[in-house]
């Protein structure tokens, strides 16, 4: 078996990346698309994760090369997308397929496997191997696997009744604890458009919805964002990367509407998903004004303007000033 090692497994060092919180413009210049990961997300980590990024940065070439020997796989190039983890094509002895390493902080690597065992291939990618602590995966290699970009609210509709499986696994978080971990994430507050009072409002007001929320939870996709759902040429459209959660499909509903484009058509994709899941649309769009605090936070620059925008234009309470 040999292992074809990509450009990326020999790149330089991440110590190199890190000059007081800002990237260094000549190693920029000569880094290219086959890194193992982005310029971007390397520096976000750095940022905010210091000497443990810095030094899994270092390990990772040598983590890829013993999953690749102990699953006898061929590593080709790096996959782009992933913002918690390092993703590999890979050729095993069944075809292609993708090699999958959650950084040590990531907190959905448990959650993902065991949502992908439960799906079984329905609605969502196949999970081929995993090691023990769920931080390596050894994952179905999807063709095209193109974004499902221009998706319909009856396609949504049609996924989350293959993904919205009643049995989960034992230990699956809540929805409000999911909900608790988007919003720590959230409070990286990138570009400093909402106070923390802001914030925690909105937090608060989330997880008073997932708590009040009727009837028995399904499996929960937690991100199902259209990057997050592929197309493959036999099996429709499959879901992939999920922050799993024992939840409720307006969830996930409400995510879909939330996370596409344009932004300020969230509300009518909100309620065009609840029309062809036959539920109220306002327990969608109370969804959707919730989650829109996470985009501000996290999401582009030009993207987190136009959802604080649309937060004002839903009037959403987490808003405004004056409040505890």
């Amino acid at each position: 078996m040999v292992i074809r090692a990509p450009r990326a497994l020999s790149w330089a060092s991440p110590s190199r990346l890190w000059d007081g919180g800002r990237v260094v413009e000549s190693l920029r210049a000569k880094r290219s698309d086959a890194d193992m990961v982005g310029i971007r997300v390397a520096q976000r980590w750095l940022d905010h994760h210091g000497q443990q990024a810095r030094d899994w940065l270092d390990q990772a070439p040598d983590v890829a090369r013993s999953w690749a020997q102990r699953w006898d796989l061929a590593v080709g190039a790096p996959l782009k997308g992933g913002s918690v983890s390092i993703v590999l094509s890979v050729q095993g002895q069944s075809g292609p397929a993708v090699l999958k390493l959650a950084v040590p902080w990531s907190r959905w690597s448990w959650e993902e496997a065991a949502a992908l065992r439960a799906w079984g291939g329905h609605g969502a990618i196949r999970l081929l191997a995993e090691s023990d602590d769920a931080r390596a995966l050894l994952l179905e290699r999807v063709q095209p696997g193109t974004p499902a970009t221009g998706m319909t609210a009856a396609d949504l509709a049609a996924l989350l009744g293959r993904l919205s499986r009643p049995t989960i696994p034992p230990g699956m978080p809540s929805l409000a604890d999911a909900l608790q971990l988007r919003f720590d994430r959230a409070e990286e507050n990138r570009h400093g458009l909402l106070s923390a009072a802001q914030i925690s409002r909105a937090r608060r007001h989330a997880v008073d919805l997932a708590e009040i929320l009727q009837g028995p939870p399904v499996m929960c996709h937690g991100d199902l964002l259209s990057k997050n759902i592929l197309v493959s040429h036999d099996r429709g459209l499959l879901a992939i990367d999920p922050n799993a959660c024992a939840g409720h499909q307006v969830y996930d509903a409400a995510q879909w509407a939330v996370t596409e484009t344009p932004v300020a058509d969230a509300p009518e994709r909100g309620t065009a998903v609840a029309a062809a899941l036959g539920i109220p649309a306002d327990d969608v769009l109370r969804w959707v004004c919730a989650l829109t605090a996470v985009e501000v936070c996290l999401a582009s620059p030009a993207r987190a303007e136009a959802s604080l925008a649309l937060a004002q234009d839903l009037g959403a309470e987490w808003l405004r000033d004056g409040q505890p």
